[in-house]
């Protein structure tokens, strides 16, 4: 059913812990994850980093990638963000190689930093969604609960002063034992503030997040 990432990441990380609530917001801990990817961020709170794609036959996200961003513990997988992908097209003729490795499983930003592009984050909305049982059981999440939402457009570009590319939007909701609303108002502090009001994009998004959370499926 899923198709998995190539790599398993692991590097020094806090002691993971069997909690159910995010760590607790520190400022040296934050100074050092914003200029950091999401898996990276990942691996440094839980020790591992991986991706799976999920096909979801009828996601009414259509063409889109849908991947569960895990660690790795005791060889369960235990999901911490849900990313939903959906690439601008057509796909700009200078990142279709790197396209390529990505439809084959590869982590975007690992993927992209590895062929040189740096990546810009453009925010569109801060939020929260409510966790179907489904979703809950991939996060291990014991207890109903709602979880916080980052919608931005990735924009990428090789060296400062060139034309950013749009290659996506990603919508990340996250692990309420991973990254809460505490934790994105601290990395994202002024974007936070101005992106929380539900536009028209937004609530379209958000309409077809909360139907694809609804009919996700259960972990196999």
């Amino acid at each position: 059913m899923k198709k998995r990432l190539l790599v398993l990441l692991t590097i020094f990380a806090l002691p993971f812990q069997f909690v159910h609530s995010a760590p607790e917001v520190k400022q040296e801990v934050v100074e050092l994850l914003i200029p950091k990817l999401n898996s990276d961020r990942i691996a440094h709170f839980f020790g591992s980093f991986g991706v799976d794609q999920i096909p979801i036959g009828s996601s009414p996200f259509q063409d889109c990638r849908i991947a569960n961003l895990y660690s790795l513990h005791d060889g369960q997988k235990f999901m911490r963000t849900l990313a939903v992908v959906d690439y601008q097209q057509p796909v700009h003729e200078s990142l279709k190689q790197v396209h390529q490795e990505i439809c084959q499983g590869a982590s975007i930003g690992i993927a992209l930093r590895q062929n040189g592009w740096k990546l810009d984050k453009v925010p569109v909305y801060f939020g929260n969604v409510a966790l179907s049982p489904q979703v809950q059981a991939w996060m291990h999440e014991k207890e109903s609960s709602r979880a916080a939402v980052h919608i931005y457009k990735l924009m990428v570009f090789k060296n400062e002063g060139d034309e950013r590319v749009h290659y996506c939007t990603i919508i990340e909701v996250q692990s309420p034992q991973y990254l809460d609303e505490n934790w994105l108002q601290s990395l994202y502090p002024d974007q936070y503030k101005n992106y929380r009001e539900s536009t028209k994009e937004v609530s379209m998004l958000i309409n077809s997040l909360n139907t694809l959370i609804d009919q996700f499926p259960n972990p196999t």
